[in-house]
């Protein structure tokens, strides 16, 4: 059992943990590396408690699951999500695996991509030629404040760019298409998860979107410069 990473990342300690599907000959053993299985619950609690009990300004988990290409989320996935969230006091959970691009929640202040779909994957389908809304990948940004009375780093403000030929150059789509996808996704994130967890972006001008959350705190350079 390893406790998650930590990186000091201007003046904070910020925590990061992985856990993905993966079969028996690559699962870690006791006397051997290799990968915590998402459908060992045992792994998934070790996981979760490491994170839990460390110190940290800032918790991140990456969860590689999901059914391929199947843009809506499964019930075991949202709860299971939502179980780090809570028994793994995490901030900000990446979904990675399906290939295409998921729903975005935002969960008690805390945000959840269920999938950033494909990033770079040379030699991969190209999957512009899905249909509209399974044929590009995210790049997410998250900008944090600090909160002093939590002692935490708190999300302020999300951005969605959304992303073409992934399968060997990725780039921005341009304007007219990415603000068609951030629509569907906002659609999608609305039907799948309800409108209390979705997270909604505003278009803007280049097509990207952007979500301004807790606004309550003195906001980031960056959230500031995203949200006003």
């Amino acid at each position: 059992f390893s406790l998650p990473h930590l990186q000091q990342v201007g003046g904070h300690t910020i925590a990061f943990a992985a856990i993905g599907i993966t079969d028996s000959s690559f699962r870690a053993g006791k006397n051997r590396p290799g990968i915590m299985s998402y459908n060992d619950d045992a792994d998934l609690e070790l996981v979760l408690k490491g994170l839990r009990e460390i110190q940290a300004d800032l918790k991140i988990l990456s969860i590689h699951s999901g059914i391929e290409m199947k843009t809506t989320t499964e019930p075991d996935q949202r709860l299971r999500f939502e179980k780090a969230l809570k028994e793994g006091d995490v901030d900000l959970i990446l979904g990675t695996h399906p290939h295409v691009v998921r729903p975005v929640a935002l969960i008690d202040g805390r945000a959840v991509f269920y999938s950033l779909g494909n990033y770079l994957m040379l030699g991969a389908a190209d999957t512009s030629r899905q249909p509209p809304g399974s044929d590009y990948g995210l790049m997410g940004k998250a900008h944090f404040g600090w909160d002093a009375s939590a002692r935490r780093l708190k999300v302020q403000a999300v951005e969605v760019i959304p992303l073409t030929q992934m399968h060997i150059k990725p780039r921005p789509l341009d304007a007219r298409a990415a603000a068609d996808r951030v629509s569907r996704l906002n659609s999608l994130s609305a039907s799948d998860l309800g409108t209390a967890k979705a997270m909604r972006f505003q278009l803007r001008q280049d097509g990207s979107g952007v979500a301004c959350i807790n606004q309550g705190l003195a906001l980031s350079a960056r959230a500031k410069a995203v949200c006003q």
